[in-house]
């Protein structure tokens, strides 16, 4: 929708002029890219030890869904006059244990910015567990089916086939912690996670504790 403003000037006489402004681009994340999300805002999600019997039990506190407007790193795009800025669609998921005290922490980030280089915008994705933080995964290369650098994603692969419990998956990404020396005091400290589309976090490794994996 066109905006239409109107100045008025007055002194030497009456000045009228109009403007309008064209609309900008609205970039929805793909289904590709979605499918990496599977949470709903509520959901509960429980994992078993591979050790004892012992659960842990998680609810989904967030999906935060939102268009958001054109900018680079930090600042605001000074946007050409008469042009609306674009709107970009990002999504942001987080949990939190609830059967012992816990705080809510990512899961997953879809982050879809602007970028002067990059006609569509830039694309960023990562995910994380309680002290394994914002790991960023290549899903585009993924959705693709083609190499990634494992430079840029360094500490992540592809596993064929995992059984988990009493289940198997298949093309699960294994998510190394590359940051696990000092840890959190109170907080489990996380050293890998298993993670797949459609399905979301399969597992988790807890250095104290060893494998958790999710019950159906």
């Amino acid at each position: 929708m066109k905006k239409h403003c109107l100045f008025l000037a007055v002194g030497a006489g009456l000045f009228l002029a109009s403007c309008s402004k064209t609309p900008g681009v609205t970039y929805p994340l793909s289904a590709d890219r979605l499918a990496w999300q599977p949470y709903l805002q509520g959901q509960v999600v429980r994992y078993a030890s591979s050790r004892t019997a012992a659960t842990r039990t998680y609810a989904v506190t967030q999906v935060f869904d939102r268009l958001e407007k054109e900018r680079v790193g930090i600042n605001w795009v000074p946007l050409l006059p008469g042009r609306e800025p674009n709107e970009y669609q990002n999504v942001t998921v987080t949990m939190q244990r609830t059967d012992s005290a816990g705080v809510s922490f990512p899961v997953m980030d879809l982050v879809h910015n602007s970028d002067p280089n990059y006609a569509n915008g830039l694309f960023f994705a990562a995910a994380g567990w309680e002290t394994l933080g914002r790991a960023p995964l290549p899903l585009d290369e993924l959705n693709q089916g083609v190499p990634f650098d494992t430079t840029q994603y360094r500490g992540v692969k592809v596993v064929p086939a995992i059984r988990l419990g009493a289940a198997t998956y298949s093309n699960v990404l294994e998510i190394k912690n590359l940051y696990t020396g000092a840890g959190s005091p109170g907080l489990p400290t996380i050293t890998r996670l298993y993670y797949a589309r459609q399905q979301g976090v399969l597992a988790f490794e807890d250095k104290a504790t060893g494998l958790w994996y999710r019950l159906p």
